[in-house]
């Protein structure tokens, strides 16, 4: 035990001996906790990206947006999905992180300059949330930042290979702009989210949000007023404005004040949008595509009535605690400080503590919102503890803790054993989503079946295929056929819900007659793509019917032919009639 002690006292001062070094080094070179913070996200994320897979099918397709946009310019018809609504009214919901991964796609082989563009993304964003804490003078912003960055959830979601890194480091600016009601960057921040990813409705949430903290903060001054503070904790006594001191005796005057403030900066948010809308060369086709796409697919939701994807899906509470242990215990912590201290909090600590509890109710939804969920609880749980600490004499409490400690052995034992085992849970986590990834589905996918098919098909003609999941796959690989459903299982169903149902029935293989017209006629395809994993039922429902010949099959799909049905004759339709 004494020589366990005083190896764990030996690392302390080594660790006392690096922070004092950084602290020095620091104020000569500004720029280096941003560097660190960058590199540790790039290695971090080039640890989880060095497999040859993609964990999400959606990959390949942001992929081959890229090369189309650079070798056709913009683009506004998507006939590669005809049974669709993206047939008819399409819009590139993510056309500007499609042109940033234009010189990955070019420089690099595509998928691996996909890759890369993931890797240097995810480390923008993690800069991004550092320097957002960094801007709100959080203290220990370092700290904050290393929990988020190996909060396996966010790690996960936020390395697949699609538009959410790079919405992050919007939406981090966006809040420092929120936060300081800046309102030409909001306008700006608003007219590019539109034009960088789908999400956009969520920034007139968060101001909509932050209009009602105000009010928060303001009821509660005239309700709850303030102790006189003195020190550094006054600054934080009065959350509304830095000038008020935290009563009014015109409380109308405020309140009308306060309603044309919030007006303003939702106003400025909205107008942005509005432009990103309109100002854009999807409109007004982009105007449907995004009811479909938030409206129906997120909003509504109908998972109950088809298959859709499986971050649609509701995250189960004890699952979400289990996977989200340290940010939800942060959050508590957070919860609890700010409580105690709510008339010293300021109004972006009331701001992310209803940010945060929407985005709980929105993961216990729909499993896809953990990747908001996580940051605002790390976000919330900083500001809400550093500004419930702020001003009290915590120098004597370090120093009677330490003394303690130092007597106490075992006490000192018994609270570094967690912090021991932490690094393991970290390693595990960091390994699990590694893992998951390396299962993930091969650059190669399709890649054969695929050139067989451009060989021996005519240009836009449809192929019939087992997995609305396999079209990415098959797009990346070949643009010159098209294809039955893709990017979400809606979409087809929202085009024409009898025909998705056609195709439905023979994909589970549960359609009985009528197979080969449903397929050659209805859908016009000549071919039917059935993947491995479908072999059992699609495969077996195809394999059993005369009007279908195997054509191709290798590991990972079987081609079936569609063999031309002999027409009948008007005379024996009239006999069949007597």
């Amino acid at each position: 035990m004494p020589q366990a002690v005083s190896r764990l006292h030996s690392i302390f001062a080594v660790a006392a001996r690096l922070r004092r070094r950084y602290q020095t080094t620091v104020p000569r070179r500004p720029y280096l906790p941003y560097f660190l913070v960058f590199s540790l996200g790039g290695f971090l994320a080039m640890f989880c990206q060095t497999m040859a897979t993609f964990a999400d099918p959606d990959s390949f397709y942001h992929a081959k947006m890229a090369l189309l946009l650079r070798d056709q310019g913009v683009f506004t018809q998507f006939p590669w999905l005809p049974f669709t609504v993206l047939g008819k009214s399409f819009a590139d919901h993510q056309f500007l992180y499609h042109v940033l991964l234009i010189p990955f796609v070019t420089i690099w082989p595509p998928l691996v300059g996909l890759k890369l563009a993931t890797v240097a993304f995810f480390a923008t964003a993690i800069t991004a949330f550092y320097a957002l804490l960094r801007s709100w003078d959080v203290r220990a912003a370092g700290w904050v930042t290393a929990a988020l960055l190996v909060s396996s959830p966010f790690l996960f979601r936020l390395n697949l290979a699609k538009a959410q890194a790079v919405a992050f480091i919007l939406l981090f600016g966006f809040l420092a702009s929120l936060v300081a009601r800046r309102h030409v960057h909001l306008a700006v921040a608003g007219f590019v989210y539109v034009w960088l990813y789908g999400g956009w409705p969520l920034l007139l949430v968060l101001a909509v949000m932050l209009s009602v903290a105000d009010w928060v903060a303001l009821v509660s001054r005239r309700w709850f007023p303030a102790p006189t503070v003195t020190g550094p904790a006054s600054a934080l006594s009065s959350p509304a404005s830095a000038g008020s001191a935290g009563r009014s005796a015109h409380f109308g005057t405020e309140c009308r004040r306060l309603l044309a403030a919030n007006v303003k900066l939702i106003a400025a948010v909205a107008v942005g949008i509005a432009a990103g809308l309109v100002v854009n060369p999807y409109f007004p086709h982009n105007l449907y595509f995004y009811w479909n796409q938030i409206i129906q697919i997120a909003v509504i939701n109908y998972q109950q009535v088809i298959g859709v994807g499986g971050e649609w899906y509701p995250y189960p509470l004890l699952e979400l605690v289990g996977a989200t242990t340290v940010a939800t215990f942060c959050a508590v912590v957070g919860l609890t400080v700010y409580l105690l201290t709510f008339r010293r909090q300021p109004v972006r600590s009331t701001f992310l503590g209803i940010v945060m509890v929407f985005f709980f109710a929105m993961t216990l939804r729909a499993r896809r919102n953990v990747e908001y969920l996580i940051p605002f609880e790390f976000l919330f749980a900083a500001v809400a503890v550093d500004a419930g600490v702020a001003g009290l004499p915590l120098s004597g409490f370090w120093r009677e803790l330490r003394q303690f400690l130092s007597e106490q052995k075992l006490y000192l034992v018994a609270l570094l054993l967690p912090l021991a085992i932490l690094p393991f849970i970290v390693v595990r986590d960091v390994w699990n989503v590694r893992a998951a990834y390396l299962q993930g589905i091969p650059f190669s996918r399709f890649g054969a079946v695929s050139a067989w098919l451009s060989a021996n098909s005519a240009p836009g003609s449809v192929i019939f295929h087992s997995d609305w999941d396999d079209f990415p796959m098959l797009f990346y690989y070949n643009s010159h056929n098209f294809y039955i459903v893709g990017l979400d299982a809606t979409f087809m169903y929202r085009q024409d819900p009898a025909r998705y149902w056609e195709w439905e029935k023979i994909t589970t293989g549960r359609q009985h007659g009528q197979v080969a017209e449903i397929i050659g006629e209805h859908f016009g395809a000549r071919y039917a793509l059935v993947g491995s994993e479908q072999d059992g039922t699609m495969g077996q429902l195809l394999a059993g019917q005369p009007e279908f010949r195997e054509v191709y099959r290798d590991g990972e799909a079987t081609v079936y032919e569609v063999l031309p049905q002999p027409k009948k004759s008007v005379s024996s339709v009239q006999s069949l009639g007597n």
